[in-house]
């Protein structure tokens, strides 16, 4: 026979009442173990603990949040989860704000300025402790948006003079403009430049910037059509060998990403062109497959975990009440040189 007290509106939501009856405390005991756990025993902490874990209760942070002030989430938003060093910038960030019992959510941007708005303004709806953004391209609205929210905010991979309130990251121009020097030093004078388009994307403006001011330094004019900007892919790089190496016209070639650097790399090996010999190519980002091409890939190296950990570090420390005294992180680069400009046949 069914139980005429049940309900038919499917499971019912589990609460600290349930937890109560479970450890036999009270309702009272329950609410101070969550919210105030320096004013219960551990021995009763450990029983309210394992009753939540046995009927399978999970806190309602929003409920706590309402309470405590603090919901223990960081949310962070990027522009893409396929780039490797963005990934390992999340994971420096999961495993230190996870030690200190803080969870990161996150979402993804797509390289739009708009879309950082309405995604980040959903995420702050869950009242995150923290903020956790790539870059410093921000509409005017959303720059009001994080100000009312009154909490840390951290931007990363960008450097510039004017971060929101924290920043990690490394100055993109100067590393453009070493791996133009880098071109130069080797004998490149007709060069070209492939990155994504520079619009709500500092960290492309900065590397395009960096390219023309070097080139432009050593008396190389890049023609427009050897500026490309475009979504970077092994597919796109393919498509730049043919359009400039082909015919001859380019015999340096900076990409913005690895990934678009090494299908060119790669339809150079297939159409027999001479790297480094006739052509020389420089990536972005040391991603794994730079380094297992044949010859390898020179680019420039970024630690991205090291800037996940410094932004989470970062983190702890304004939430803990403490002066932040170096509120901007320079992590710094590396250009590392591989077969792509460098070996027997380079100048």
């Amino acid at each position: 026979m069914d139980d005429p007290n049940r309900t038919t509106n499917g499971p019912q939501r589990l609460t600290i009442a349930d937890v109560a009856a479970a450890a036999g405390v009270s309702v009272v005991t329950v609410s101070r173990a969550m919210n105030a756990p320096d004013v219960v025993s551990e021995r009763t902490r450990r029983r309210i603990a394992d009753a939540m874990r046995a009927i399978g209760y999970v806190p309602d942070l929003m409920a706590r949040a309402l309470t405590t002030q603090r919901s223990g989430i960081v949310a962070a938003l990027v522009p893409t989860l396929t780039d490797p060093g963005f990934a390992r910038s999340m994971e420096g960030l999961i495993n230190v704000l996870g030690r200190q019992g803080l969870q990161l959510i996150f979402g993804n941007t797509q390289y739009d300025s708009g879309t950082e708005e309405r995604v980040a303004s959903a995420l702050l709806g869950r009242r995150p402790d923290a903020l956790v953004l790539t870059g410093t391209t921000h509409t005017d609205a959303f720059r009001r948006v994080i100000a009312a929210a009154g909490i840390p905010v951290v931007e990363m991979w960008h450097l510039d003079d004017g971060p929101i309130d924290m920043a990690v990251g490394i100055r993109n121009r100067d590393a453009s403009r070493d791996i133009v020097r880098h071109l130069i030093a080797t004998g490149r004078r007709r060069l070209a430049y492939v990155g994504r388009p520079v619009r709500d994307n500092e960290r492309a403006a900065a590397r395009q910037q960096g390219f023309l001011a070097a080139a432009a330094e050593a008396g190389i004019v890049v023609p427009a059509t050897h500026v490309i900007e475009t979504a970077t892919s092994m597919a796109v790089g393919a498509e730049v060998v043919e359009r400039l190496v082909v015919p001859g016209v380019v015999d340096g070639i900076a990409f913005s990403g690895d990934d678009a650097a090494a299908g060119a790399l790669m339809r150079c090996l297939v159409l027999g062109i001479d790297v480094p010999g006739s052509l020389s190519i420089v990536g972005f980002g040391d991603h794994p497959i730079a380094s297992l091409l044949p010859g390898g890939l020179s680019t420039v190296r970024i630690d991205g975990m090291e800037i996940g950990i410094h932004a989470a570090n970062l983190i702890l420390q304004a939430l803990s009440g403490q002066p932040v005294t170096r509120r901007v992180v320079d992590v710094g680069y590396q250009l590392i040189l591989r077969g792509s400009t460098i070996g027997q046949h380079a100048t």
